[in-house]
């Protein structure tokens, strides 16, 4: 083989030499290639993520967003937003229960909240254009109304200028809008064009936030009905929209389940159904939900910020049911699994040797122990089993007192003939504990009195019916942390009022648990702390 040595040669016989000019070629290619890697790198880091212009909580049961392909040329990256509810069956419709489709109100986009996908200055608005007096039929003085209605025109810090429009008159509040006509002075022509109405003076600007209000959704302006148009322009071309979280599946034959997220990324194209993340609060908390629908429930929630807390299983008729708190999410990684059989749930802790069970939970459906897991990247010794008998409960509670754990969940599931326990022992600080697994529920109360006596309240509670008599697994301690709110024997109507109560004077809600087995109504108890 040939070496070279560049000493040896002018550069004219350097790239005569066939082998030579090939090696280089490869170093500027690699060159080119690391340049055009960093330039690509350079420009995603620049993406801007914007929010979506709906919050979940403003969507009824059943209730997605929905958009399609937009228009080609300046509006080509735009959306037309508008709102379905599922009918069943896999079929959706836009209008209302009981609507046929003839009014602007018949539709369910109608009035819904718009909010700002991201900080910006307001340069220019419409906020009193008269509506479109229906779906398909536009106002007589169109003439003298912009084409966005009822709109607002927001810069934002990335040289993107994002137009939001058609909104029902007077919706978009007036101290966003200095424009308060309704009609143009004088019609929209060559001499007249609309932007010299609708554009604000450089002093008269407004600066809004992600997520704040700006106006209801209608069908003003250039509109053939109630909806949303929302693009964005840059340097005189169609802008792509990058949103930062959000749920998508296609709206042809869809059901309810399935959903994918397009987080960093623009919203798919086709005809598609989009689930947006909530508003995330110190904690979201449902009761009463049936375990057959929380998965899709699950990834929402995961999707909007949130991290799973406490999950509790219990079953009516042999339909599972779930209770279960999120916070918002920690930024630490975690799993969480639910409805699994023994065998699956050991599976999981097998799988996930890297992560540790922060809650337990166990349940049964039709005689079945069912299992519920929350996993989490934290540091701290641990003690976990399940499937045990009540002489088996007591010897690993022993260990885990030699050990200076002290217990999170001790979970009893009846099988009809027998108990299964499920525990969790982590580092505490309770100082003085005591474990109380088979409490009837008529005698709860007293041993909550005399517990309290002795300067303990409950940190956990689990209800299961067992042979026909309902029983609480308990665990008290001195150091349970802040006034305590405590509810047993509720019906879901009372539990609701009780959560809205706690939540409204501060309480933090620290378990809610039902009676596993029942045959027909769910009973409910509760602890809240602050």
């Amino acid at each position: 083989m040939n070496s070279y040595t560049i000493t040896t040669y002018g550069i004219h016989d350097i790239f005569r030499n066939r082998s030579f000019r090939f090696c280089w070629m490869m170093i500027i290619g690699i060159g080119l290639f690391i340049g055009y890697m960093q330039d690509a790198y350079s420009k995603a880091g620049s993406v801007t993520y914007y929010a979506l212009p709906f919050k979940a909580e403003d969507l009824k049961p059943g209730e997605r967003v929905f958009t399609g392909d937009h228009a080609s040329g300046i509006q080509g990256e735009g959306e037309d937003f508008n709102v379905k509810r599922y009918l069943g069956n896999r079929k959706w419709s836009f209008v209302k229960k009981g609507a046929d489709g003839k009014k602007n109100s018949d539709y369910l986009i109608y009035g819904k909240p718009i909010y700002a996908i991201g900080d910006g200055t307001i340069v220019g608005c419409w906020r009193n254009a008269p509506e479109n007096p229906a779906p398909g039929k536009r106002h007589a003085r169109k003439d003298k109304i912009p084409g966005g209605g009822n709109m607002l025109w927001v810069d934002h810090a990335d040289g993107t200028r994002a137009l939001y429009a058609h909104m029902i008159p007077g919706s978009i509040p007036g101290k966003l809008c200095a424009n308060n006509a309704e009609l143009f002075p004088k019609p929209k022509s060559d001499a007249n064009p609309e932007k010299n109405y609708v554009m604000l003076p450089a002093n008269k600007t407004v600066t809004i936030k992600k997520g704040q209000f700006l106006g209801k959704a209608g069908n003003s302006g250039s509109s053939s009905g109630p909806h949303l148009h929302l693009h964005m322009v840059q340097n005189g071309k169609a802008a792509k929209m990058f949103f930062e979280r959000g749920l998508y599946k296609s709206s042809t034959d869809a059901d309810l389940n399935g959903w994918k997220s397009f987080a960093k990324k623009e919203i798919p194209d086709g005809k598609i159904l989009i689930w947006p993340p909530r508003t995330v609060f110190n904690e979201y908390t449902r009761f009463g939900y049936k375990d057959d629908d929380f998965q899709r429930l699950f990834d929402h929630l995961v999707d909007s910020g949130y991290e799973l807390e406490w999950i509790d299983g219990y079953s009516v008729k042999n339909q599972g049911y779930l209770n279960f708190s999120w916070k918002p999410a920690s930024g630490k990684k975690w799993k969480a699994y639910f409805g699994l059989s023994g065998a699956a749930y050991q599976k999981r802790f097998n799988t996930n040797k890297h992560l540790a069970p922060i809650f337990v939970d166990s349940y049964t459906i039709g005689g079945n122990v069912r299992y519920n897991v929350i996993m989490k990247a934290v540091q701290g010794d641990y003690l976990a089993r399940h499937g045990l008998t009540y002489d088996q409960h007591m010897k690993v509670m022993e260990v885990a007192k030699k050990r200076n754990l002290e217990p999170v969940n001790v979970s009893v599931a009846s099988t009809g003939s027998t108990l299964k326990y499920t525990v969790l022992y982590r580092n505490r600080n309770y100082g003085g504990w005591n474990i109380k697994s088979r409490i009837k529920e008529s005698d709860y109360q007293n041993v909550f009195r005399d517990f309290r006596k002795k300067g303990k309240t409950p940190v956990y509670l689990n209800a299961y019916k067992h042979k026909g008599t309902t029983y609480f697994s308990a665990i008290f301690a001195h150091n349970g942390g802040g006034s305590l709110k405590a509810r047993h024997g509720m019906s879901a109507s009372v539990l609701q009022k009780e959560w809205k109560s706690a939540v409204d004077s501060g309480f933090n809600t620290m378990m809610l648990t039902a009676f596993d087995g029942a045959a027909s109504k769910h009973r409910y108890a509760g602890l809240w702390r602050k």
